[in-house]
């Protein structure tokens, strides 16, 4: 009788150890479902402070100048010249980016001053907005507040127990499109607490309809997914977008996450929208 080689088992073994070690690696396809679906509850981690340097004021004014001269010839409202970078600053620059074929990432960088024709020696911080959300979300006074973080295209919705803001819900949205000439303006905000049942408009797709529709400024919308009209019904696109950058500036939700929102998002709402990238660290 011929033996196997006492050598052949131990490779076997060797072999399985290493595929369940491998598959322990790979990530799940399911993720972006799992965060459609799961609702998340912990303390809000604000690492902000880290970021949020006291840039000169005079630089901050000479850039305001720079951008009055850009929206002045674009016909649109000027900034106000206070030395304050916030978020109609933050816009501003990004528009202004957008139009001159720069980096879109709202940073007033070495490229963005050279532009603008300000001198950038010796400058090593570079101004940008940067909400702080414990500040912000102080604001808010019916203890709601919304972040959406365009940079992680997540919405994260904050509720305040017993003097922690909790966050309560975290999903995956479609965001705007910079390659189209549209994007979710950087903004801070209280609502005003008015909503729609949905918007509409057409497109080349044919008549579509945005459910549960809430305003952000200027015609950007919380809504759901779309909807399309075929064969006298509105059947609603699937959740594939999510995640990534498709709007018009709008922001787009699942059907189950428009309703929650739409529902939970009432008068004295703060919303925070900023672009940096960062994870929030969880506590369960």
């Amino acid at each position: 009788m011929n033996r196997v080689p006492t050598w052949i088992p131990i490779v076997l073994a060797l072999f399985i150890i290493l595929i369940l070690a491998l598959a322990t690696l790979i990530p799940s396809t399911g993720a972006a479902e799992e965060l459609e679906e799961v609702e998340y509850y912990g303390v809000l981690q604000d690492d902000s402070d880290a970021y949020n340097l006291d840039f000169d004021p005079e630089l901050v004014k000479q850039i305001q100048r720079a951008l009055n001269k850009f929206l002045r010839k674009r016909g649109a409202n000027t900034l106000s010249v206070d030395g304050v970078f916030g978020p109609a600053t933050g816009q501003a620059v990004k528009l202004y980016q957008l139009k001159n074929k720069l980096t879109v990432d709202g940073i007033c960088g070495p490229q963005t001053l050279k532009s603008m024709g300000i001198d950038a020696t010796g400058i090593t911080s570079y101004p940008r907005w940067i909400p702080n959300l414990e500040a912000e979300f102080a604001k808010s006074t019916n203890g709601f507040a919304v972040h959406l973080n365009l940079g992680s295209h997540r919405l994260e919705a904050y509720r305040l127990v017993d003097g922690e803001w909790l966050l309560e819900r975290c999903y995956l949205v479609a965001t705007g499109n910079y390659k189209s000439g549209y994007f979710t303006d950087l903004t801070c905000l209280v609502y005003k607490g008015k909503s729609r049942d949905y918007i509409c408009g057409t497109s080349t797709n044919g008549t579509w309809r945005g459910y549960d529709a809430i305003p952000i400024q200027r015609g950007d919308y919380f809504h759901s997914v779309l909807a399309h009209r075929r064969n006298g019904k509105w059947v609603f696109d699937d959740n594939s977008a999510l995640g990534k950058d498709v709007s018009h500036g709008c922001v787009r939700q699942s059907r189950e996450n428009a309703k929650w929102l739409r529902e939970n998002l009432t008068k004295g709402t703060v919303i925070v929208i900023d672009d940096r990238a960062w994870e929030l660290e969880l506590t369960h």
